[in-house]
């Protein structure tokens, strides 16, 4: 939101603020979830047995892996499913809701279907966040309301 000073009297009235230069409309955050993936197993969600996917939902997958780890090849991977084919971003952090750049541990990965092949070495908690997103347009490429349902699916590689 922009910051707005005012100085001095203006008396009583009725006054329109004009802006010049940018959108004073306010901003709705995304609707936005945390689901945690069972650390070591196979496992799948899928988004309309768990409260849907709509174009403008952010979900942030969270995976604590516990201390004395070996490390192990794993992959996440989220995919269009019984909907509208619709581009994804999954970028992994230490933060949910984090696409970067500042902060990710690999380069974000883009498409109907988005991959992220990562390793699970050592205690920590990492985050797979997830978005309807077109880097070729720079925003969602699907419209506001409308259900994009997807399947995730973590295996081990």
């Amino acid at each position: 939101m922009p910051q707005i000073t005012v100085t001095g009297t203006i008396g009583p009235g009725v006054y329109n603020l004009v802006t010049s230069g940018g959108n004073s409309a306010p901003q709705t955050p995304p609707p936005r979830r945390i689901i945690d993936i069972p650390f070591g197993v196979p496992w799948q969600w899928l988004s309309e047995e768990n409260g849907g996917y709509n174009c403008e939902d952010e979900v942030a997958f969270r995976l604590v892996i516990p201390a004395g780890q070996p490390s192990k090849k794993w992959a996440f991977a989220i995919s269009q499913h019984n909907g509208p084919a619709t581009q994804r971003e999954v970028a992994l952090s230490w933060q949910a809701f984090n696409y970067g750049p500042d902060g990710l541990i690999l380069p974000p990965a883009y498409g109907t279907t988005a991959e992220v092949i990562y390793n699970t070495g050592g205690a920590d908690t990492i985050y797979f966040s997830t978005r309807n997103w077109s880097p070729d347009l720079n925003a969602r490429g699907c419209t506001v309301g409308e259900p994009t349902n997807c399947i995730v699916n973590v295996q081990p590689r």
